[in-house]
């Protein structure tokens, strides 16, 4: 596990994060424990290309 960001606790706490457009936000889940957000991010599917055969 890798610690981003971490600083004393006085109150409410907010942070804002911008993440890529490959994210899929519907995929997207966060939890909460002993005071440490977890987040599973998973990338958007890629669309595949369709190849065309010209004659």
């Amino acid at each position: 596990m890798k610690v981003l960001r971490s600083g004393p606790y006085n109150g409410r706490v907010s942070h804002v994060f911008t993440l890529c457009q490959d994210i899929s936000e519907a995929a997207a889940q966060a939890k909460y424990s002993n005071g440490v957000l977890e987040l599973t991010l998973q990338k958007k599917t890629a669309v595949k290309s369709k190849s065309l055969n010209i004659e």
